[in-house]
């Protein structure tokens, strides 16, 4: 996963604004010239850059703030394979299937926590892997309006395929071991 997906992939689940800082230690992106490189870079297009207070640490300074979602528009129709909303039906299950497995890990980026919760031991290599990769071609599209080709699309149903398995089995054992929350 690139800088610019990890940097978005933090505000996406900050739900408000977040300062070079706070994004710094969200993402584990180890300079903080290089988040200030990437939320710069960011500005006009994804995000906007201003002073306000960080829905982080709550400090007033510069902020970086996700554009809503409805001013990008989406490729091809809402909800068709391969849209942003699809990918994002998917990401919801699986993140609700994460806060039972770790509800202290809310709010964290999907990427880093997956990645964490693999090395952990605590979610499967394989599942992980799986859901890296939905994420990293859902990112593409939510945020470069990236529109999947046949081939890619073909791909993508296969993990969701893999996905919506695991689901199952995670709701299954959740179910049977008395682990709802």
């Amino acid at each position: 996963m690139t800088n610019r997906e990890r940097v978005l992939e933090a505000l996406e689940a900050s739900g408000g604004g977040l300062c070079d800082e706070c994004i710094t230690k969200l993402t584990g992106i180890s300079r903080h010239q290089t988040v200030q490189q990437v939320c710069a870079r960011l500005a006009n297009e994804y995000t906007s850059r201003e002073h306000t207070a960080c829905s982080g640490c709550g400090k007033n300074v510069l902020v970086n703030k996700l554009h809503r979602k409805t001013e990008r528009p989406l490729p091809i129709p809402l909800l068709a394979d391969g849209t942003q909303s699809w990918f994002d039906e998917m990401r919801a299950q699986l993140v609700r299937a994460l806060n039972q497995l770790d509800p202290q890990g809310k709010g964290e980026p999907f990427s880093r926590r997956v990645a964490s919760l693999r090395d952990e031991g605590r979610l499967q290599r394989n599942a992980a892997s799986w859901m890296l990769t939905w994420t990293s071609l859902r990112n593409i599209v939510a945020f470069e309006g990236h529109v999947l080709t046949a081939r890619e699309l073909e791909i993508v149903r296969l993990v969701r395929d893999e996905l919506t398995a695991w689901l199952t089995g995670f709701a299954s054992e959740n179910d049977t071991h008395g682990h709802q929350t």
